[in-house]
């Protein structure tokens, strides 16, 4: 009996720890099975959406239940932290972490990711900046390095890069890469490093072009060509139309007519005419369309005949215009009415004598009274426009 007994309580206590094995395996696999479900999301997949939020849900549910032991472990500690980085709630954990439930080697490791989690930025900073993310496994590299780098994009980009970077480097072909991606962007020069944007875009668009994300890569990208645009390296800028053809048709509309309103204001009608140009062979939609023929009346009245107010005021479906677009041609007519007669007399005696000689003068190299005359105007008007385009 002694020895029944005795071989009854090893195999209860074998039992019990292959149990505890395997939902420690389960817990890891769990969140293993979270980023496959999250890059098949960002990968464009639809269904993959409902499948994250079924995984959070069956995680969440499972926390509460681990024994006391196995969350003490380092893999466990890890897996949790993982599932705060990624984007899980942080409820569960919270309660877990009150009672210590978790490995005291990882305190910084758990509360900054539950800080994290809970929109506590500057804490989740103090506590995980600090840490080496080189460290840590893979998966929990890349997630840390992605937070790490993200809280550092208001205070230090340099640093931000790096971490970034390094998100990316462990981590391809996930949701780390695709955030990652989104992030760095913020973190380059639009002038001195369009280099680098250009090779972040060719990767967005080869690998997350359908993410439910794409349209904040898109906002961000289109602010880094606006500002390459009105650059000494305009030109350069033509490099990017292959990458930009994978954003949706409205989009790219809407770049290329922001393109256009930063032109005009400098009076660049040359950059003005060309992403004008752009937009209209991509407009679809009837709204895209007036917007077009608005630009295009705006950059014909303020190069070939400033009088001529009518020939913006009778753009039709004004209803489809932006408030932007609004103060746009409020601001551009009110700077015609600025432009005194003579310089209109120069403007005119110059378009005629071009019709003449059946030449155009190059507007990247010359620039008509006209146009110098409304750069001064327009010198402030930007930040009208800006604040316009919030309302």
């Amino acid at each position: 009996m002694t020895r029944i007994s005795v071989f009854g309580i090893s195999t209860l206590a074998i039992l019990a720890g292959s149990a505890t094995l395997a939902f420690s395996a389960e817990l890891v696999d769990m969140v293993r099975e979270l980023n496959s479900d999250q890059y098949r999301m960002v990968s464009g997949i639809a269904a993959a959406r409902e499948d994250v939020a079924k995984r959070v849900e069956s995680i969440d549910r499972a926390l509460p239940s681990l024994p006391a032991e196995e969350l003490k472990t380092e893999t466990s500690t890890w897996a949790a932290a993982t599932y705060l980085l990624c984007g899980g709630p942080s409820k569960s954990l919270r309660i877990l972490m009150e009672n210590e439930a978790f490995a005291k080697s990882q305190t910084a490791l758990v509360w900054g990711s539950l800080a994290f989690a809970e929109g506590r930025l500057n804490d989740a900073r103090k506590l995980l900046d600090p840490l080496d993310a080189s460290l840590f496994p893979t998966t929990l590299a890349g997630h840390l390095s992605l937070v790490q780098g993200g809280l550092l994009l208001g205070s230090d980009k340099p640093n931000a890069q790096r971490r970034l970077k390094y998100a990316r480097l462990v981590m391809p072909d996930s949701l780390v890469e695709e955030a990652a991606l989104r992030r760095e962007l913020l973190t380059l020069d639009s002038i001195t490093q369009f280099d680098g944007i250009e090779k972040l875009a060719r990767r967005y668009a080869e690998k997350y072009s359908k993410s439910p994300f794409a349209p904040r890569f898109w906002e961000n990208l289109r602010d880094a060509t606006v500002g390459r645009a009105l650059s000494v390296d305009y030109s350069k800028t033509a490099s990017m139309e292959t990458l930009l053809s994978a954003m949706p048709s409205p989009r790219q509309v809407e770049m290329h007519l922001d393109i256009s309103k930063k032109a005009i204001l400098s009076a660049r009608l040359d950059i003005a005419q060309e992403e004008v140009a752009k937009a209209k062979s991509v407009a679809r939609s009837v709204a895209e369309g007036s917007r077009v023929q608005l630009f295009l009346a705006l950059i014909a009245a303020m190069s070939v005949s400033p009088a001529d107010v009518a020939l913006i005021s009778g753009v039709k479906n004004d209803i489809a215009l932006t408030p932007s677009d609004h103060e746009l041609k409020r601001i551009v007519i009110d700077a015609m009415r600025q432009v005194p007669t003579a310089i209109l007399m120069q403007t005119a005696l110059l378009r005629k004598n071009e019709q003449e000689r059946s030449t155009s003068i190059d507007s990247s190299n010359f620039e008509r009274p006209i146009e110098s005359s409304v750069r001064k105007v327009l010198a402030e008007s930007d930040e009208l426009l800006t604040k316009a385009a919030r309302e």
